[in-house]
């Protein structure tokens, strides 16, 4: 485990400000910005941008508007990013208006799509 200390990013929110450097979705873009300079993204990897989607009651970290924001900056840097969180979540992630078109990437289970595939299989074959 490593004994260096973790980096936290925080932009505050400045109620009754209507300049655009004072929304949360130009700190979010800050943030985003600061992380892509420090983390090493070629053309073509593969970035897996992992979130809680949520599920029944529970709730989401980010709001789809927001993650949208982080995919296109990822793609900018010529990487191929992707949204991922446990098979359930991913395959409730539409109630909750996280799809593939409104991410502009695929949202892919975190063990794989063959794992979720495997496990569609056994479902069948026990009915």
């Amino acid at each position: 485990m490593s004994t260096e200390k973790a980096k936290v990013y925080f932009g505050s929110i400045q109620h009754g400000k209507i300049a655009s450097f004072a929304s949360f979705a130009a700190k979010v873009d800050k943030i985003t910005e600061l992380l892509l300079e420090e983390t090493p993204i070629e053309k073509k990897d593969k970035v897996a941008v992992k979130m809680h989607l949520g599920f029944n009651d529970g709730y989401q970290t980010i709001p789809v508007f927001f993650v949208r924001r982080i995919v296109e900056a990822i793609k900018a840097k010529g990487g191929y990013p992707f949204v991922t969180d446990n098979p359930t979540s991913v395959y409730n992630a539409v109630n909750r208006g996280y799809t593939q078109e409104t991410c502009g990437c695929p949202i892919i289970p975190i063990a794989g799509v063959k794992m979720v595939i495997l496990h569609q299989l056994k479902s069948i074959t026990k009915e």
